[in-house]
């Protein structure tokens, strides 16, 4: 997928850009699913708002505490460790 001119105009003066069907619904359910796995673990854990102040980090949420740093800073490898 590429941008126009105008959508990379819009986002540089607006700041954000709506890029219709950017993700299939499929995938968006499958983001959605894993949201609220990651949200359910850290309720379990702790008091969101005392514990987390209201950010759920998943990396540091206990859920992959056996990711590297490279899966941290690493698109690859983020994707290998949830593979």
């Amino acid at each position: 997928m590429y941008l126009s001119q105008d959508q990379i105009q819009f986002y540089r003066t607006n700041g954000y850009l709506i890029v219709d069907a950017f993700l299939t619904n499929e995938e968006v359910q499958l983001y959605q699913d894993e949201a609220q796995q990651l949200t359910n673990y850290c309720y379990e854990q702790g008091d969101i708002v005392a514990d987390w102040g209201c950010v759920i980090e998943p990396l540091g949420c206990g859920y992959y505490d056996h990711v590297t740093q490279l899966a941290k800073s690493n698109r690859l490898g983020y994707i290998a460790l949830r593979a």
